[in-house]
């Protein structure tokens, strides 16, 4: 009986341990997570991004929306940080490349740096408030 706690106690620590390297790992790094409106940047900007946070992998859930006159494009995938301040993006209802991202985030503000399409964009989003 005495084995079977110590067998509990040890995995605990262990999964304690794992949590903490993770999040310690994950400390520099610039938070994206929340939905995102453009505010200022080019035509080769997207107009929104949402991120979603999966704390298990470090990275989440994204989407994406561009606008074009009337028409509104959407798409999906997931991100994953490469380092501190840059995310790869995946699209997965669209066969294109990853997007490569530098974020910096001040606030309510994000400024996103990446190429679309073949053109260079820096691109400021706003945080929209839920709730409101």
């Amino acid at each position: 009986m005495k084995k079977w706690k110590y067998l509990i106690a040890l995995a605990i620590v262990v999964v304690a341990g794992l949590f903490t390297y993770g999040f310690i790992q994950r400390s520099g790094q610039t938070e994206v997570e929340g939905r995102w409106a453009l505010s200022s940047g080019g035509e080769a900007c997207y107009t929104s991004f949402r991120f979603m946070k999966n704390p298990v992998n470090g990275g989440g859930g994204v989407s994406t929306e561009a606008t074009n006159g009337n028409v509104v494009e959407m798409s999906y995938g997931t991100y994953s940080y490469e380092k501190d301040d840059t995310i790869a993006i995946k699209i997965t209802n669209r066969d294109v490349p990853p997007l490569q991202v530098n974020a910096s985030r001040t606030e309510d503000t994000l400024t996103l740096k990446y190429d679309v399409e073949g053109k260079q964009a820096v691109c400021s989003y706003t945080l929209k408030k839920t709730g409101k």
